[in-house]
């Protein structure tokens, strides 16, 4: 995904994954993922994801790096680990999926955050794209607000284009989601929860004044 127009190092949701990647790896987790580490020489994809989900939900409570949004953190973290399956090769995706479902009930944290979002994912990839990015733009917002619609500060045309786009897909998801055909789609169910973050189409206002091309 490095291509697209979202994967810009300074937005709040690029650095957060990363955190979700790497800030609770190394936990005293080693032995509930040891039966995927079967070559002891180099860790298994299987084996790393293991301590990656297992160290997130053991420390779930920790996992305060959404900023404004840190009550919506169960989202993000059912679209960081449907993005961890989409790193594995199709065949292995039972085998990913059987992985989240154990230690996810185990981690005694189903109360607190569901998986639910993670398997509403799996019916279409292209609608997990589209939610994510709502869900990220909603989450972006604040800083790209803060930096460049609040200030006379110019926006790089990464970042204009990355507003742009938001708007449009927002405004396209939207529309689609007012027939009930949609209501059911990963994004519209996306969509229903941002609305409720940014009311009145809020998201909708944010534009760069100025854009150093």
């Amino acid at each position: 995904m490095s291509s697209e127009y979202d994967n810009i190092p300074t937005l709040t949701s690029v650095g957060s994954y990363i955190r979700l990647d790497t800030e609770f790896f190394s936990q005293d987790n080693h032995e509930k993922c040891s039966e995927y580490n079967k070559d002891s020489s180099e860790h298994s994809k299987m084996y790393e994801l293991c301590l990656r989900l297992t160290g997130n939900l053991m420390n779930y409570d920790k996992l305060d790096f959404f900023e404004e949004l840190n009550l919506y953190k169960c989202h993000y973290l059912n679209l960081w680990t449907y993005y961890q399956l989409s790193k594995f090769h199709e065949e292995e995706h039972p085998n990913v999926r059987t992985l989240v479902v154990k230690h996810w009930s185990e981690s005694g944290k189903y109360d607190l955050c569901t998986n639910t979002e993670f398997f509403s994912y799996n019916t279409s990839s292209a609608d997990y794209i589209k939610a994510k990015r709502l869900y990220d733009y909603a989450l972006n917002y604040y800083k790209l607000k803060k930096n460049y619609y609040d200030k006379d500060t110019a926006c790089n045309s990464k970042e204009d284009e990355y507003i742009r786009k938001s708007n449009k897909l927002y405004e396209d998801i939207k529309a689609k989601c007012a027939d009930n055909r949609y209501k059911y789609n990963s994004y519209c169910n996306a969509y229903n929860v941002v609305k409720k973050i940014h009311p009145n189409d809020r998201l909708l206002e944010l534009k760069c004044k100025k854009v150093d091309h």
